[in-house]
């Protein structure tokens, strides 16, 4: 049945439209007999609540931009963007997360992609790889009030979020690691 609505699982589930939504929510206050009769409803007629809806009566897409320095054909020729990215993946798939990948190569792909990524409710946020010194996407970004954080330590780090790699931390535990086995 395609195009079904919360209406239509309603009338066929015997309850109201509400309460459709609280089961679909998981909220806790709808009896167990009626949660199981509308997901056996739901499971029958394989209804898929309509995204662009849930969109727009939360106040959230579920999608997260993942933005990269680097242009289409040199994002595979390094193997660290690829891992990067399918962590990242791994994690929205983990947390009912999409993600849209944007590729900024020059300042044309820039001019091209902040539109998108900055449009009010296409993103809940965005997971920025620190550029090069100069970079005016970082600052374009926090000025649109999105939720960014920083792949990397950014130049300019005053009221960004950002996770780096502990280099100090690590290079003093690989070296202690050796000396213990006895290496000099």
């Amino acid at each position: 049945m395609p195009n079904l609505t919360l209406e239509d699982i309603a009338r066929q589930a015997g309850v109201s439209r509400s309460t459709v939504s609280r089961v679909l929510n998981d909220h806790p206050n709808v009896r167990e007999e009626v949660r199981q009769r509308v997901l056996e409803v739901i499971r029958q007629t394989g209804f898929h609540p309509n995204a662009a809806a849930r969109t727009l009566a939360s106040q959230r897409s579920l999608m997260l931009g993942l933005v990269l320095p680097r242009s289409v054909s040199s994002f595979f020729g390094d193997p660290y963007f690829p891992r990067l990215t399918q962590g990242i993946a791994q994690a929205c798939n983990h947390f009912n997360y999409s993600l849209a990948l944007f590729l900024v190569g020059s300042s044309e792909d820039e001019a091209k992609i902040y539109p998108r990524i900055s449009r009010r409710g296409m993103l809940d946020g965005v997971l920025l790889q620190s550029g090069q010194i100069g970079d005016q996407l970082m600052d374009r970004l926090l000025a649109s009030n999105i939720p960014l954080v920083v792949i990397g330590r950014p130049f300019h780090a005053d009221g960004v979020s950002f996770v780096d790699v502990d280099n100090v931390n690590a290079a003093y535990n690989a070296v202690s690691h050796l000396i213990r086995l006895g290496y000099q």
